[in-house]
Formats: structure tokens, sequence, C-alpha cells
């Protein structure tokens, strides 16, 4: 008999992937990168991504995420989509935001809501 294993268990081994991934990327290129967080705020403030409307199935998380990849692109910075878990009361539920470098550290960007801090 074969084990099921979790969404959850999928999503933090994928996540777990991107995090190496992007250590390796930022570290190896050294591109990409925020100087420090006045920088990463600095983007956030002049970017739009987080006022768009949020749709369950025409505009969720996933859209945000790349949109924020794709605004960071046009600005020469790396932020890069990640699939998490994120806990709304009782329930754990599949989510993506990014993760980008900020003076040589990893950084969560939340792109619904500008947030960030340290990984």
């Amino acid at each position: 008999m074969r084990k099921q294993i979790s969404i959850g268990t999928i999503l933090l081994v994928m996540a777990a992937s991107c995090i190496v991934l992007a250590v390796l990327f930022f570290g190896l290129l050294g591109v990409g990168r925020f100087s420090s967080t006045d920088d990463l705020r600095e983007f956030l403030a002049e970017d739009d991504t987080n006022s768009q409307s949020y749709s369950r199935y025409t505009h969720d998380c996933k859209c945000f995420s790349w949109d924020l990849m794709v605004a960071g692109i046009k600005q020469h910075h790396i932020l890069l989509p990640v699939p998490c878990t994120q806990t709304i009361g009782d329930d754990t539920v599949g989510h993506v935001r990014c993760i980008t470098m900020v003076n040589g550290k990893l950084y969560w960007v939340e792109p619904q809501s500008d947030s960030y801090r340290r990984v």
C-alpha cells in the first residue's frame, strides 16, 4: 500500500527547493538584489501590484506573485514566486508569495499587501 503525501508536504518541499535555487541564483550571479530594505520599500511603494483586485478564480495569489515578478524584472530586480502555505482560521491553504535578496539576506515579500520579512 502506498503512503499518501499531503499537499502541505508537497508545498513545503517546493518552497524549500525554490529557496535553495534563489540562494544559488542570487549568490552566483550577484544580480537582481535590493541593496537595502529602504530600496525594497521604495520599489514596493512605486509598484501598484498590491492595488489590484483579488478574485479567487481569475486573479489570485499566483497572479499577484507573477505580476510582482514582472514588475521587478522591469526595474532589474529579481522576485521569485514561491509556493507556500498560509493559515486562515483553522485551515491551512496553499499560497504563493515572492522571495528576494536584500543586502545578502533572503526576504519573503507578500505581493497583495507589500509586507516583507526576513526568511
